[in-house]
């Protein structure tokens, strides 16, 4: 148990150490396909901060979290662009039900699971800011109340 302990302080340390010397992940390189055909990739991205909120249509937690954003959508993007990165394996019915729900943020594809397999998040409702230099700002995984302040505090 003092092993256990001992190596959870050391990896406390490493992580406080590496936080202040302005360590920062850059977004990971990508091109994926939107619901209108166009590509989206780090080059879209540039000059201007980014929201993606990667989900699953089947997801509740992930429809709770769309839900917050199109409430907030015109806000955000003010600051940033936003893109919901859905991962459903089947891109045209994730697309259909995305529509049927009525969201509007814009969306963007990965069925393969790509972007966020790169960004170490293995699950859904997850939402990474990245901003005008393509560094990550936040990155969350799960569905919090408090997902729109947390996003507006770091646009």
């Amino acid at each position: 148990m003092k092993k256990l302990a001992s190596i959870g302080f050391a990896l406390a340390a490493i992580m406080f150490v590496l936080a202040g010397t302005g360590f920062a992940e850059a977004l990971p390189a990508f091109k994926l396909k939107s619901a209108d055909g166009s590509m989206v990739s780090n080059e879209t991205l540039k000059d201007k901060s980014a929201v993606l909120v990667f989900a699953q249509t089947a997801c509740s937690q992930c429809r709770t979290e769309m839900k917050a954003i199109d409430k907030n959508l015109e806000a955000i993007q003010e600051k940033a662009r936003v893109y919901v990165v859905l991962v459903d394996t089947n891109e045209e019915r994730g697309a259909m039900l995305y529509e049927q729900m009525g969201f509007k943020a814009p969306v963007i594809f990965d069925s393969s699971y790509s972007l966020p397999s790169a960004l170490g998040i293995n699950a859904t409702p997850a939402t990474v800011v990245v901003d005008k230099t393509g560094t990550i700002t936040m990155k969350q995984v799960g569905y919090s109340p408090a997902v729109i302040s947390d996003i507006m505090g770091k646009i």
